[in-house]
């Protein structure tokens, strides 16, 4: 039972990240700074892959222009696009891009794996159960 339950926990795992980060760019979201970032450089021409992109961003309460390199999945961007993002005015270097609903597909998809995870369990108990295994 302790695997069962150890897997389960596993197939929930991706789901509780999700959270997480959402849970941290709702926050930076109620008490940052919304701006816009411009796409300076891409690292990487892989579609498939995660990819490293340079964005600049001005810091409103300063002036100051910070320069970061973001992981982004795929290429969604090309050099001169703006992206809409939250900052912390404490911390500006601390950033989330603004997915807007991005995070309903992540949660979606989770979801789907740890019901895939839960559903493999209960097969394996059958199969034990019934002497199959």
């Amino acid at each position: 039972m302790y695997i069962y339950a150890c897997l389960v926990l596993l197939g929930f795992l991706p789901m509780a990240i999700v959270l997480y980060k959402k849970y941290k760019t709702d926050k930076l979201q109620k008490h940052g700074t919304r701006t816009l970032g411009i796409v300076r450089e891409i690292y990487g021409y892989n579609p498939r892959m995660i990819n490293r992109v340079l964005i600049e961003f001005p810091v409103q309460e300063t002036g100051k222009i910070i320069s970061k390199k973001i992981n982004v999945a795929g290429i969604p961007y090309n050099v001169g696009d703006q992206i809409p993002l939250f900052y912390d005015p404490k911390r500006p270097h601390n950033i989330r891009l603004d997915y807007k609903k991005g995070f309903i597909p992540m949660l979606v998809f989770t979801l789907l794996i740890a019901g895939f995870v839960i559903w493999a369990c209960i097969k394996i108990q059958k199969a034990v159960a019934a002497g199959e295994m």
